[in-house]
């Protein structure tokens, strides 16, 4: 209840009413003040100058005062408070009475106390200086005055453990009683009209303690110590007795409990650590300094241990690159974290960098299996308007459209998770343009990359923050980790890429790795950019002219535990200094299909190992320049490597591509007609031209029409034969899958044995029985060419001539090939059992004609 009377014996008001006319009634400037939505008084000043409000009150002769005080400001003579405790008249300015004051110039800022007569303030009374000096103050103020005129003032911060005490006087000069005024005083700037906040006033009086003390607060100081507060100070005979604690469920004892300096904390110290749980601490028969005490009582608190941040312990789990335009967020850039450990982590423990800096990450505990989306503030105050929580992180660096790097560490450096986003890593072609995020798939293979990456699947909204994600799914990783490439840092260190990320602790075991000849390695470092890269220092320098092998034992094991179980190993050695025709082009395709990019195919056709750093490639009758190739990796005697701007779009069309062969690469201009393509090598001081080829659209088969060469290539026939011999240049054969070419494979076109040195058309058995039942569904077709550039038609007749499936029409060929039929006619129906006969014609670029008949017998079911 709230109320206020001449003989009342408490004067109360909370303002959840938000009325300050009655129950109980103000007066004085009652325009300069409202109850303001959070139900407290708040002054609404029109401008600066000085607001009052007063309520009337019987004051007991012993009182206590209590009042919460927020004041949004750092107070100054300009900007001050007073607290009338007790006046004899409603106007204040000439009233007799006491007053608490908050206002001075300086950092010295005490809480004050005057007696007022005749509206002239006497000073009777300071606290502790600088108390009251800070930018805002938000304190509760307890006053207490006996009969015998005895002041106290306590000092609270509000949700403070316990009351300050900051004075203690006596002054007689105005007594307690009916017709007294309770007000506050403001005195304020025109930037401080409406900084002054008041609530929970209550004026009751001061009965004899008769209540037993009460733990009202359970703080854990550290794993092993608890802070208890009590409401009022307690006896310290008794608080120090350990045997008066419990801490439960353990029933464990305190080794130590000590009474603090303010009579109201008591620590007590365990000798085991908590882990995080509930828990209660009980406490019997502690007193206050009056001997009032209860028995047995108990309280609850939790405890949450906070542990150190491991590797993949939080990962990044859901990147907003592209906001915009909207598919349902906000236009705003965010990143989302994942707790996927079983730990509750600091956040403060982690670092965030993109490679533009680094910058600390705001305080907050992470749960168990909990998620968090980081954002700017301004960004952060949009998602939270959309119902989205986001933390506030000062400093958020900006994310590239097209990819960054995104790294979460520790203090120390050590890496937690990172991950080098692309937009390529987008699968939704319509995703890629803005408004959706990318999600990681499986939180449970950290290591994997761009192939645990995906576009959000959810057909509308944009994203998942702070969820789990729409992509997430299990993947099946049981394949172990294989070496893919080796590089040369110097003569003495190589780096080696594997084809995921690594287990560290196996990867840093020298004796899983040895060199053939025999070199000592002195030490493994996996890379904290790249958990696939590991770096190997040699005892010794490799030696140029020899092909080393980097042979890979077993126990090597990838993040999700796959372990190497048979040797692997890949070729490698000091690189070379190349000459002409060391490295020749062997096919190039300089008129793709519709969508589709050119590309480069050479062949290394010596006996030397090469790094691509140092070569060029050209088109020298543009005058554009050369252009610099950028990869670094080495070229192996054998080995057949493609450059091409889109890498995705010959692994994708063609058949059989060594992916890790087809390299990105911006390539000169190739003209559709003809052009030229140099590659050069140099060092500065030495130019070399490894290889020129003046290519032209006539080298294409004559039997291809000039809209049927797009996507065709230009094949090689001999890699020993010059490269300007037109007649060492021919159409690529047509593929069983994908478009007319062989990257990073030998060509289709290649020098074939003499006319006669194999039967034109041959078949392991010549019947089928098309019936699905794994035996001779298909008639297995093989074919051999006198010489390369030759198309081809192949048909089936019936018994009676008639033609009954045309395998195929007049289609350049390899030199030699498999078809297959399976028994079906054109309409796609199976044939009737019986005899058939295999047509197939061929014909040279020359016109000659060769043609060849085969019979088969199709049968039923044995």
């Amino acid at each position: 209840m709230l109320f206020s009377g001449a003989m009342s014996a408490q004067t109360a008001d909370d303002f959840s009413d938000g009325d300050i006319t009655s129950n109980p009634t103000w007066s004085g400037d009652l325009s300069h003040f409202l109850v303001n939505s959070s139900n407290t008084l708040q002054l609404n000043a029109p401008s600066a100058g000085t607001s009052t409000l007063v309520v009337p009150l019987y004051v007991p002769d012993s009182a206590v005062w209590h009042i919460d005080v927020q004041l949004g400001f750092a107070p100054s003579s300009g900007n001050r408070l007073r607290v009338y405790l007790m006046a004899d008249a409603p106007d204040l300015t000439m009233a007799n009475g006491y007053f608490l004051e908050m206002g001075e110039n300086g950092s010295a800022d005490a809480l004050k106390f005057f007696r007022q007569d005749a509206g002239s303030p006497v000073w009777l009374a300071s606290g502790t200086p600088g108390l009251v000096a800070a930018d805002t103050q938000a304190c509760t103020l307890r006053v207490k005055r006996s009969g015998l005129g005895e002041w106290s003032v306590d000092y609270q911060p509000i949700g403070g453990p316990s009351y300050l005490s900051e004075m203690v006087l006596n002054d007689t000069t105005y007594s307690a009683g009916s017709n007294r005024f309770f007000g506050i005083w403001c005195t304020y700037t025109a930037t401080r009209t409406t900084k002054f906040h008041f609530d929970n006033l209550r004026i009751t009086e001061d009965l004899p303690d008769v209540q037993p003390p009460e733990l009202t607060m359970v703080q854990v100081a550290d794993e092993q110590t608890l802070s208890l507060a009590f409401n009022e100070p307690i006896d310290a005979s008794n608080a120090n007795d350990v045997e008066r604690y419990l801490l439960l469920p353990q029933a464990a004892v305190p080794v130590d409990a000590v009474l603090q300096n303010d009579g109201k904390t008591v620590l007590l110290m365990f000798g085991t650590p908590l882990v995080t749980g509930i828990y209660g601490l009980q406490y019997d028969s502690i007193a206050d300094l009056t001997g009032n005490f209860v028995g047995i009582q108990t309280i609850s608190f939790e405890f949450i241990a906070i542990e150190t941040c491991e590797e993949f312990d939080v990962l990044i789990h859901e990147i907003m690159a592209d906001p915009t335009p909207s598919a349902g967020l906000p236009e705003v850039e965010w990143v989302e974290l994942y707790n996927r450990s079983g730990k509750y982590l600091e956040l403060s423990q982690l670092r965030l960098d993109d490679g533009t800096g680094q910058l600390v990450l705001p305080s907050r505990v992470l749960e168990p299996e909990s998620f968090i989306v980081l954002a700017s503030p301004t960004n952060t105050n949009l998602l939270s308007n959309a119902g989205i929580p986001a933390l506030a992180v000062a400093g958020m660096p900006s994310l590239n459209n097209d990819g960054d790097l995104i790294r979460l560490s520790l203090v120390d450096g050590e890496i937690i998770d990172q991950v080098e986003y692309s937009s390529s890593w987008h699968d939704d072609n319509a995703k890629k343009d803005g408004g959706w995020s990318i999600e990681r798939i499986d939180p449970v293979s950290p290591c994997l990359g761009a192939t645990n990456w995906r576009s959000c699947p959810l057909p509308i909204g944009g994203g998942t923050p702070g969820a789990a994600n729409a992509a997430q799914t299990v993947f099946s990783d049981t394949m172990p980790p294989l070496i893919q490439l080796v590089h040369m840092v110097s003569e003495s260190q190589i780096t080696l890429q594997f084809s995921e990320g690594l287990d560290r602790e196996s990867a840093t075991v020298e004796d899983i790795y040895r060199l053939e000849p025999w070199i000592n390695i002195t030490s493994a470092v996996l890379s904290n950019d790249d958990r696939s890269v590991v770096s190997l220092l040699l005892e010794q320098a490799i030696q140029p002219g020899i092909v080393y092998h980097l042979i890979l034992e077993e126990g090597l094991s990838d993040c999700a535990g796959n372990k190497s179980m048979l040797p692997d190993s890949l070729v490698f050695g000091l690189p070379e200094k190349p000459e002409e025709g060391d490295v020749v082009v062997c096919e190039i395709l300089f008129n793709p299909p519709s969508g589709g990019v050119d590309y480069l195919e050479f062949y290394n056709r010596s006996d030397k190992i090469f790094t691509w750093d140092g070569f060029f490639l050209d088109n020298t009758k543009d005058n554009q320049g050369a252009m610099a190739i950028q990869d670094n990796r080495l070229f192996l005697p054998g080995d057949y490597v493609v450059f091409c701007s889109e890498p995705t779009f010959v692994r994708e069309n063609y058949n059989e591509v060594i992916a890790l062969n087809v390299m990105q690469q911006t390539l000169p201009s190739l003209p559709d007609n003809e052009g030229n393509l140099t590659l050069l090598w140099s060092d500065g001081t030495v130019n070399v031209v490894v290889d020129a080829f003046d290519y032209d659209e006539d080298y294409h088969n004559v039997l291809l029409s000039s809209g049927d060469r797009d996507g065709v290539a230009l094949e090689r026939l001999n890699m020993h034969q010059p490269s300007n011999m037109a007649s060492n240049w021919i159409s690529a054969a047509k593929q069983s899958i994908g478009l007319s070419g062989t990257p990073t494979q030998p060509n289709s076109q290649k020098s074939s044995p003499m006319p006669g040195a194999k039967e034109l058309l041959t078949m392991p058995i010549n019947r089928l029985s098309p019936d699905g039942d794994g035996r001779e569904d298909f008639l297995e077709i093989r074919y051999n060419t006198p010489a390369s550039g030759y198309a081809a038609s192949m048909t089936v007749f019936d018994s009676w001539g008639i033609p009954v499936r045309q395998l195929i029409r007049q289609t350049l060929i390899g030199t030699n090939g498999n078809l297959r039929w399976e028994g079906d006619d054109d309409a796609g129906s199976l044939v009737r059992p019986g005899i058939y006969v295999l047509f197939m014609e061929i014909f040279s670029p020359e016109g000659d004609v060769q043609k060849v008949k085969k019979t088969v017998a199709v049968v039923g079911k044995f």
